[in-house]
């Protein structure tokens, strides 16, 4: 996992899994408002799995425990308004590319490592490995990534 540094975005295009959608879509630390600017401007181009749309449009909070930061309630229409505006494009899933990343969730299973945005994760991965993108997430997410097969990947996820 490397981290990003927003000073050298431009022309970027990068997977965003549902844990940078969800931080970007309500713009919720320093970081993701720099980046949320930066899609505004046309800086950054992002991808995002139709999975990883429904898992953000889910989630209430940012999952992280220690987080300082307010959690909005609108987080569904933040995420919508999002990938409607500029910067980023929602992949849908072809039949094939749901079944790989059902079989690689299975294997994210059988190590114990589970949940909605695991499997959304393991979506974002495939698609990242199909575009030759890195996959933009955010440190609490770090355990989506770390299922044996998903490492098997050496798919590059990039920390904000």
């Amino acid at each position: 996992m490397t981290k990003l540094d927003a000073g050298l975005l431009d022309g970027t295009a990068m997977v965003a899994d549902s844990f940078a959608l969800y931080a970007l879509a309500t713009e919720h630390s320093d970081a993701a408002r720099q980046l949320h600017a930066a899609l505004q401007r046309g800086r950054l181009t992002l991808t995002v799995s139709a999975l990883a749309v429904a898992t953000a449009s889910g989630m209430r909070t940012c999952w992280d425990e220690y987080c300082p930061e307010r959690h909005r309630l609108d987080s569904a229409t933040l995420v919508r308004r999002l990938c409607t505006g500029p910067g980023v494009e929602v992949a849908d899933m072809s039949v094939e590319a749901s079944v790989a990343a059902g079989r690689l969730y299975a294997s994210c299973s059988a190590a114990r490592i589970e949940g909605p945005e695991v499997l959304s994760s393991c979506h974002s991965v495939l698609l990242a490995q199909e575009l030759g993108r890195d996959v933009l997430t955010v440190p609490r997410a770090a355990y989506c990534y770390s299922g044996p097969a998903v490492q098997e990947l050496r798919c590059r996820t990039v920390l904000f």
